[in-house]
């Protein structure tokens, strides 16, 4: 890449030709002076890619026809139902029993 000194550590970087969004986990930057003037590059190393349209979700119809919004934050249900006078154990029992994931979502995540 040319030479681009606003990116840094910790930054997010958009990936326009893939519409993807990485994480920033090293940056270095070069340069070569020559008689023809000063030829500058950056190099990034990138992790936790994810799919920009997946971030604000996208339709999806699942086995039954219906159409639904689906992203990276809507993987899990994790809806709390929960009693006025229910105790912090049956809360907690609860929670675990929401982390079951929408089999929908997930199959659209297989097949990417």
């Amino acid at each position: 890449m040319n030479g681009d000194r606003r990116l840094k550590i910790g930054n997010l970087l958009r990936f326009k030709s893939t519409g993807e969004i990485f994480f920033i986990d090293a940056v270095q930057q070069d340069y070569q002076v020559s008689e023809n003037g000063i030829d500058r590059t950056t190099t990034v190393e990138v992790s936790r890619g994810m799919i920009e349209q997946l971030i604000y979700g996208v339709s999806f119809a699942d086995d039954n026809g219906a159409s639904k919004a689906v992203g990276y934050f809507n993987i899990i249900n994790t809806t709390l139902n929960y009693k006025e006078r229910e105790t912090i154990t049956e809360v907690r029992l609860s929670i675990g029993t929401i982390a079951l994931a929408l089999v929908e979502v997930i199959k659209l995540f297989a097949c990417r």
